[in-house]
């Protein structure tokens, strides 16, 4: 009989497996939901009562939410059908980085090392614990770039119709994905050298176009207004741009004050938008370097020095052109809305850490038999802490949210008797319809209409302290509860007594 061999074992399903075990782990140990994630249940609810179009009037991108929903079918409650489906995206994901990480180099180490990474990568593992259609998404990205990198190579049909199909679909989820859609295979054309691989970019262009089109006839079909949701999509974002591009005189002059002084500001209006496009890209490039972290950025340094030309020489095009794509567009969104959250810049992290896979695992092949002893554990210590980093939370507990629910539990609250700034105390309360509702506004708006008898469950932000006092003042609410108990109050009940 022969001798099981670990070699003969693809790298890539141990890292799935190992993945699918992680996401057990973390639902088998929960931690407090993120506040988008009641919005996509909600959605799904809504889908499951009324049916698809009014999933998409309550919320625009609800296909994530109708995931959610036809998993539930299954017996499993709408946030279990969540985790099980980011579970699988996460699979995804590990797979699709490790094929890619193989396209450019096959080699026992470098995919050893990308296993290990892409499972203790801690900007991306921080998700795990979060419902949101992002996961799905990048999965599908690195699904497509692993397919786009495989039709370069082969100009088989079969790849450049999964690299369309990935980006439709991831299309469902992120509208960015018709931006890869549209200019990867442009920006590959600065990449790529070979008359061959040139004519197979081309083809892709003309494909990406068919795509686009398709994908529009798709959703017009299915009922989905694709004209609405431009519209919307233009709207939500027009007023950033005429902000960014076409500032009010007043405003402009204000900023100038503020950034360089009263006399600087005489001299510095025609260089202000210079001046904050420079700023913006100098936070994003520190944006970058901090989802990376420092370990992981120190062997991204040093692996150029020691490795840039072996790297120059692999199969990085593809790689490469979405980064800059991701690049682009993250920048494009700092400088019109002025805002960076961190899952916008996912794709370049993630890509940043297949690079950094290739380097550690190249390393290793070249210094296995004459590393020095701290060459030997260093590498062991960066996991420990990086999986730390990833899987151990030392954030402020929020224990007080299950103690608020708990004790509203015990008052057998009615629909419509709860007013809360919390999706979580609103959901597992169910006294709250629209749960999925909690920003400061619509929460005044509700707690301006409240009766009496009805209760108002508080989560202490800075925006809102002026508010609460000023209704406590009018003596129209009566404190009764705050939580936790032992320490500042977080959460605040009151009930409207007249």
């Amino acid at each position: 009989m022969d001798k099981f061999s670990w070699q003969a074992i693809d790298m890539r399903l141990v890292a799935v497996v190992a993945s699918l075990l992680i996401s057990c782990f973390t639902f088998a140990f929960p931690e407090p939901l993120n506040d988008d994630a009641f919005l996509y249940i909600r959605t799904a609810e809504i889908f499951l009562r009324d049916g698809a179009s009014a999933a998409f009037s309550h919320y625009s991108w609800a296909s994530y939410s109708i995931l959610i929903a036809a998993f539930s079918l299954t017996g499993m409650t709408l946030i279990q059908s969540a985790f099980f489906l980011n579970g699988l995206f996460f699979a995804v994901l590990t797979y699709a980085f490790m094929s890619v990480v193989k396209t450019v180099n096959s080699s026992s180490n470098v995919l050893a090392a990308a296993a290990v990474l892409i499972l203790v990568f801690p900007e991306l593992n921080e998700y795990r614990h979060f419902i949101i259609r992002d996961i799905g998404f990048w999965a599908l990205v690195f699904a497509a770039i692993w397919q786009v990198t495989l039709f370069l190579q082969s100009n088989r049909l079969a790849h450049a119709l999964a690299y369309f199909t990935s980006l439709l679909l991831a299309a469902t989820l992120r509208l960015e994905a018709i931006v890869y859609l549209a200019f990867v295979p442009l920006v590959l054309l600065f990449f790529v050298k070979e008359t061959l691989q040139l004519r197979r970019v081309k083809m892709l262009i003309l494909g990406s176009i068919a795509g686009f089109v398709s994908i529009c006839l798709a959703l017009l079909a299915s009922g989905v207004n694709v004209f609405a949701l431009a519209a919307e999509f233009v709207s939500t974002y027009s007023p950033f741009l005429q902000n960014a591009f076409i500032p009010e005189p007043e405003q402009n002059r204000e900023m100038s004050t503020m950034l360089f002084g009263s006399y600087g500001a005489v001299y510095s209006g025609y260089y202000l938008s210079v001046f904050m496009a420079a700023g913006f890209f100098a936070l994003l490039l520190i944006s970058i370097a901090n989802a990376i972290g420092l370990p992981l950025l120190g062997i991204l340094i040093v692996g150029l020095k020691t490795q840039f030309n072996s790297l120059r020489e692999s199969n990085i095009k593809v790689l490469l052109a979405t980064m800059l794509v991701n690049f682009t567009i993250v920048f494009g969104f700092i400088f019109v809305t002025r805002f960076l959250p961190s899952r916008y810049s996912m794709v370049l992290a993630i890509s940043i850490a297949a690079i950094i896979s290739v380097l550690v695992g190249q390393w290793f092949t070249a210094n296995s038999k004459h590393s020095t002893p701290w060459q030997k554990y260093l590498p062991y210590l960066i996991v420990t802490y990086l999986f730390i980093d990833s899987y151990v939370s030392f954030g402020r507990s929020t224990s007080y949210i299950d103690e608020g629910i708990q004790w509203l539990a015990a008052e057998q609250l009615q629909q419509g008797q709860l007013i809360t700034n919390t999706a979580s105390i609103g959901y597992f309360s169910r006294a709250v319809e629209d749960y999925d509702q909690t920003s400061d506004d619509a929460f005044k708006e509700k707690v301006a209409r409240a009766k009496p008898g009805d209760f108002i469950a508080v989560e202490t932000h800075q925006s809102l302290t002026s508010f609460i006092e000023e209704q406590l003042e009018s003596r129209q609410f009566e404190q009764l509860v705050a939580f936790p108990k032992d320490s500042t109050a977080r959460l605040i009940i009151y009930r409207r007594v007249n």
